[in-house]
Order: C-alpha cells, then sequence, then structure tokens
C-alpha cells in the first residue's frame, strides 16, 4: 500500500477534481487491508491532492462501512451513500461510472483519481466522458 501513498507524492496539492474508486478487496483478510490503508495514511494523502469541495465516490461492494469510517477517520464529511451491486455485465459498469463521473465533476472536465484500481471499468467511463484519468493499481 505504501505504493500508493508514494505514487500520490508527486502530485501537488489540491490537484484532482473528484475520487472515483472501486477498491479491490481481499474478502479473506478486509479488515486487515483497511487498517494498513489508514495506518499507511493514504486517506490523508487523497486528502491533500483533492480540490476543495472535490467528491470521493467509492463503488464498494460488501465492505461501504469500513470505506466509510475511514473517510471519517480522516476528517472526510460523508454526504451520501449509494450501493453498488456487483455487477459482471461490463456495459452496465461503464454506463453506471459514466453517470457518476456526470454527476461529481466540474462542467468542463476536470482529472479524477482512482487510487484502487482494481480493472479499466472507471478508465474507460472518463475516457467515454472526455475527463482526465488518473488510475493507481493495488494489483
Amino acid at each position: 500500500m505504501k505504493a500508493i501513498k508514494e505514487l500520490l507524492c508527486i502530485y501537488p496539492d489540491k490537484h484532482f477534481d473528484a475520487v472515483i474508486t472501486k477498491p479491490l478487496v481481499d474478502n479473506s483478510n478486509v479488515i486487515e487491508q483497511y487498517n494498513n490503508w489508514l495506518n499507511d495514511n493514504i486517506w490523508d494523502e487523497i486528502n491533500r491532492v483533492l480540490k476543495p469541495g472535490a467528491h470521493i465516490v467509492s463503488a464498494s461492494e460488501d465492505d461501504f462501512d469500513m470505506v466509510a469510517t475511514q473517510m471519517r477517520l480522516t476528517k472526510f464529511e460523508i454526504r451520501d451513500n449509494i450501493r453498488v451491486l456487483h455487477t459482471s455485465d461490463v456495459d452496465k459498469s461503464i454506463n453506471l461510472f459514466r453517470y457518476l463521473i456526470k454527476l461529481v465533476m466540474p462542467p468542463k472536465g476536470g482529472v479524477i483519481l482512482d487510487p484502487f484500481q482494481r480493472d479499466d471499468i472507471v478508465e474507460k467511463s472518463a475516457e467515454l466522458e472526455g475527463v482526465e484519468y488518473v488510475g493507481i493499481s493495488t494489483n
């Protein structure tokens, strides 16, 4: 996980307009994984590179409570909760993320950060919406 923090260090403060991610969680060790993210201060670094008022969309499945708790512990405000159920239909996933991008991005585009990239769904969605994308693979 240190790789995420190290890669985020290259970006200036307030660089990204939004975080849109689908964290890959090892269900056999989910609590340890989230504790590592907290201990490594990854969310603090994400907070540093986000513009004021930026949105975070985390399409977590069974682990929403863990993500929300981490965000609260690093002083993020939880404004809403949309539960995303797992779908293996790539087209439906891309359509969902295109919609979410339209909801949270400024009208003239911007830059999306995906700090826990697990596949190319968010990246393809950003490309289709004409939005710059930076993904950090955790695989």
